[in-house]
């Protein structure tokens, strides 16, 4: 049975109950029949909306999260809630929340999936947010503005993995903008899509203020574009951190950090 303290959830259901109740309701969708797993998503979406507020959001250890993924910014002026769910037996979408406990917000993030022709272009918001499984948040300056980096990974379609650098700007009234300006070839967010089968890196190198991944190409010069023929050919790129701005660097020496 999925239904956990439904009726009185605010008050009975806390903490680590909340949290609890919430990954049994993950570990049934998978199971539920397709016209029951849009009402399943939505309750698991109601027990972490309510757990995100609570005291344990504030002091849970990041790493204990599973199966979510949660982040939380150095001053915890943000934290960041994220996951995946079905909502048929051969489609998913994530699910997201962001909670600003210092003017007390919460914001829902809604998959759109790939609504958008030029993703790595688009301005998004809250309500139309490329949806990722997020597993590193990077804060910095952009324009004076509170504004971070995530990077994530969406692997919701069979054909093509997808991890992602995503820009996101938080203004002071709680106001969530997807696709800043902050990279130096233009981009608004970053997009890896390559073969399922294969493993690509994106990782954070604090002490150097960069972004390192595995530069992509096609199996065959013909099938550029087609995304589920790419994979990393050994060589790396970055974003570097310079004066509030990412800049691309190309064919970067990874070897001592490996």
């Amino acid at each position: 049975m999925l239904i956990f303290c439904v009726f009185f959830l605010p008050i009975f259901c806390q903490g680590s109950a909340l949290l609890d109740s919430a990954r049994n309701i993950y570990r049934g969708l998978r199971s539920l029949p397709e016209k029951e797993m849009s009402a399943g998503a939505k309750k698991l979406e109601e027990y972490l909306s309510s757990w995100i507020v609570s005291d344990e959001a504030k002091n849970i250890s990041t790493d204990s999260m599973a199966p979510f993924s949660f982040l939380r910014s150095d001053n915890g002026t943000l934290l960041l809630l994220t996951w995946d769910f079905p909502v048929s037996s051969r489609k998913y979408f994530c699910g997201g929340l962001i909670h600003l406990p210092r003017i007390g917000k919460t914001v829902y993030l809604e998959d759109a999936g790939e609504g958008s022709s030029s993703p790595e272009q688009a301005v998004m918001n809250p309500s139309k947010w490329y949806g990722a499984r997020y597993y590193k948040l990077i804060s910095f300056s952009f324009k004076r503005t509170e504004t971070y980096l995530v990077l994530g990974a969406n692997f919701n379609d069979q054909l093509i993995r997808k991890k992602v650098i995503e820009s996101m700007q938080v203004e002071k009234n709680g106001n969530i903008t997807f696709g800043v300006p902050c990279f130096s070839d233009g981009r608004k967010r970053i997009l890896l899509r390559y073969n399922p089968e294969l493993n690509v890196s994106l990782k954070y190198e604090k002490e150097r203020k960069r972004i390192v991944f595995d530069h992509l190409i096609p199996e065959q010069a013909s099938l550029k574009n087609q995304y589920q023929f790419y994979g990393p050919d050994l060589s790396y790129d970055a974003f570097e951190l310079k004066r509030g701005k990412w800049m691309f660097k190309t064919d970067i020496d990874a070897r001592n950090d490996r």
